[in-house]
């Protein structure tokens, strides 16, 4: 089967000519290399322009400012081939990494991999990324579907006739891989290659990286509401079924509620109903109501 790598970049020049190098040295080289650049203003084209000679490689540069979501679901829909890798712009791939993928999707919708940690400088600082971060490598629909992600996206490889429920993006989902993984569980599941394919790069301007989103409490319940008011919307196109639908539909009460009050017994029993997909089981269910309770008071004692 041929492959189509997409590519989101943005002023990428410290990195982006090793991240190419690594792709035109695979052992299953891409048929195509698509690049959607989000409005560089350094290198970033001339670096592209050099590697044309080496890999079959498109450039196309968005009119406007997407973002990093919207840059990678713009360069997905572009691809042609049967399978798709997504890249970073700033890491690097070991020889293997589209050979091995390829053999190990089956009949699954995508498959990923762990990855080697590297500085800036390119020196090895962890050998697994998914252990270095506790990833947990398995995740049903539900979890998934309330945004908890175990797919880095670099890392992964998937079916482009999973695209018409895969796009377009909603604009509030917060990240193009978090997206594929759900569109994959629900169209034919997700495989996973324990071993290192490649070398993700951590560094002061990663894009996603490690940092964590600095937001209030409130922001992020009126951001959920709004992401799970568009996944209902999309609920048909990426295959949700009718419990699913049933959780999208309380998780809007759920964030809908805790932005206007302190105290909800709907909420209340919605977080029992679905604690172990709200909270993974990692405290007491008392633990986790008293410490919402206690963030919705924390809130209003700062709007006061």
């Amino acid at each position: 089967m041929t492959i189509s790598v997409a590519l989101a970049a943005y002023n990428g020049s410290p990195y982006l000519r090793l991240q190419l190098e690594s792709i035109a040295r695979q052992s299953m080289p891409p048929s195509e290399v698509i690049l959607c650049d989000d409005g560089s203003s350094d290198d970033t084209l001339s670096i592209a322009a050099d590697f044309s000679r080496f890999l079959n490689l498109t450039v196309h540069r968005n009119e406007t400012r997407l973002g990093h979501v919207q840059n990678f679901a713009q360069a997905i829909s572009l691809c042609q081939c049967d399978l798709i890798a997504l890249s970073d712009q700033d890491d690097v791939w070991l020889p293997g990494k589209l050979e091995r993928l390829s053999s190990a999707i089956g009949d699954r919708a995508l498959v990923h991999s762990d990855a080697q940690v590297i500085d800036a400088a390119g020196t090895v600082t962890g050998r697994s990324w998914s252990g270095h971060y506790n990833k947990k490598l398995r995740l049903d629909r539900l979890e998934y579907l309330n945004g908890t992600n175990n797919v880095t996206g670099c890392t992964a490889l998937f079916r482009r006739s999973i695209l018409p429920q895969m796009l377009p993006i909603p604009r509030c989902v917060p990240s193009h891989d978090g997206w594929a993984a759900l569109v994959a569980s629900t169209q034919g599941g997700i495989a996973y290659v324990d071993e290192p394919l490649m070398q993700y790069r951590l560094h002061a301007s990663n894009a996603i990286g490690a940092r964590k989103r600095i937001e209030s409490r409130r922001a992020s319940y009126v951001r959920r509401q709004e992401y799970f008011e568009q996944v209902l919307q999309a609920a048909a196109r990426i295959g949700l079924d009718a419990p699913e639908e049933e959780f999208a539909r309380s998780m809007v009460r759920y964030y809908r509620n805790k932005r206007s009050s302190l105290l909800s017994w709907e909420n209340s029993r919605i977080a029992r109903r679905y604690y172990r997909v709200l909270y993974d089981g990692r405290r007491p269910m008392t633990m986790y109501i008293l410490s919402s309770m206690v963030g919705s008071l924390r809130d209003a004692s700062c709007d006061s």
